[in-house]
């Protein structure tokens, strides 16, 4: 993806591959989503990922960024509860 963005490549080549990844990583999860109403997608990419512009997938009409907020994140901790003391 991020060759694509060299100008050697056409839109029509860079759109066919956004649309390829909306497909592997969007379109499983797509129903659910629209019946939760989530309004925001946040990703927390790993290695390679990271280079991926989750905004630029496309479903085939519009890009992802026009469908919902999209949050991005370098990396994700759990920590241990606590009670919060007053």
């Amino acid at each position: 993806m991020r060759r694509l963005l060299n100008p050697v490549f056409s839109d029509k080549e860079r759109l066919s591959l956004y649309q390829q990844l909306y497909s592997w990583l969007i379109r499983p999860a797509e129903s659910q989503l629209a019946k939760s109403g989530v309004k925001t997608l946040a990703f927390v990419l790993d290695g390679s990922m990271r280079n991926i512009l989750m905004a630029a997938l496309h479903d085939g009409k519009q890009y992802l960024v026009e469908k919902y907020s999209i949050a991005l994140s370098p990396g994700m901790q759990l920590l241990q509860g606590q009670s919060l003391q007053e």
